[in-house]
């Protein structure tokens, strides 16, 4: 199959064209999912974790189609998500990690409550978000998306380790700049971060946003609801 190559097209493994595009990266995970994971097989209660994972995924197939965001949940990672976003729908990517929030605390506390004999060591999600061109490749039959920003959004989420970011969402400042005009500044808060064998080494300034917090109380105006697009 002959193929003319310009920056948009790529090829498969199958020798198929796929266009490449961009999208919002954003990668989420458990807190203490192995220490929460251990205490349910000590207890003989893995069922519970696979019906709590089964009912996430759930409740954020229906707040994606209902709400009418172009996103794919792309890949479970035995802990967490990585969700891909269409970038007309900036505006949409806060609420969806609110919502994602919500989603988990919630049945995450219930399943604690049932059946943990534990103090678990931290309780909710991080998630960590970038922004940039991804190419959609098919390999063996199985669609993959290749890119720097499932890197980046990886390490910023990765980065969130300690005990005070429990429920913390960390995103570039490409991001903030895309996502973040409808909020007021005190939404968020810069840092930094040192990502290993990513931008040679070099401080990566970012944001961090409280996921505890309620949304709408930030935002600029009520007209601002909806947000902007990128």
């Amino acid at each position: 199959m002959s193929v003319s190559i310009n920056e948009d097209v790529v090829l498969s493994g199958e020798a198929e064209a796929t266009v490449s595009t961009e999208k919002y990266v954003v990668i989420f995970d458990i807190c203490s999912s192995s220490q929460i994971i251990e205490d349910l097989q000590n207890n003989g209660k893995m069922d519970a974790w696979d019906n709590f994972l089964l009912d996430v995924a759930k409740a954020m197939e229906a707040y994606i189609a209902d709400s009418g965001i172009e996103a794919l949940i792309y890949k479970f990672l035995g802990d967490g998500y990585i969700l891909i976003v269409n970038k007309r729908h900036s505006g949409t990517i806060l609420p969806l990690c609110s919502k994602i929030y919500n989603i988990v605390i919630n049945k995450l506390r219930s399943l604690i409550d049932a059946f943990s004999n534990i103090e678990i060591n931290r309780i909710g999600i991080t998630i960590g978000i970038d922004f940039g061109r991804l190419h959609n490749i098919s390999i063996r039959g199985q669609e993959e998306f290749v890119g720097k920003s499932i890197n980046t959004a990886a390490r910023l989420q990765g980065s969130l380790k300690e005990k005070k970011h429990e429920n913390k969402l960390l995103i570039s400042k490409m991001v903030k700049n895309a996502i973040c005009g409808p909020y007021r500044s005190e939404l968020y808060k810069d840092t930094s971060r040192i990502m290993r064998n990513l931008y040679g080494g070099a401080r990566f300034y970012c944001y961090e946003i409280d996921l505890t917090m309620e949304l709408n109380t930030f935002l600029k105006s009520s007209d601002n609801g909806k947000g902007v697009d990128a």
